[in-house]
């Protein structure tokens, strides 16, 4: 399996652009990358916590730039179960 870090995936994942809609809709939880990466294993981990991080930061500032339409949101309420569909 192979995954890149947030950000580098080309145009397969938007990740500046989901990290922009999770924080309309108001999520304030974590967010965490699970890059598989051979060289990132090769790291010191040190260096490859640092390079995570900077990928992370960098994909944080770009979503900040997505202007998204305040009616993004539809007005459904939420459900807690499943079962009241």
């Amino acid at each position: 399996m192979h995954r890149e870090l947030p950000g580098n995936s080309g145009n397969i994942i938007d990740s500046p652009g989901v990290l922009a809609v999770l924080e309309h809709i108001g999520y304030d939880g974590p967010v965490v990358s699970e890059p598989f990466s051979r060289r990132l294993q090769r790291l010191p981990i040190g260096e490859a916590v640092a390079e995570v991080s900077s990928s992370l930061d960098r994909v944080i500032a770009d979503s900040k730039r997505y202007a998204l339409p305040a009616d993004l949101v539809g007005t459904h309420r939420y459900l807690d179960e499943p079962d009241e569909l």
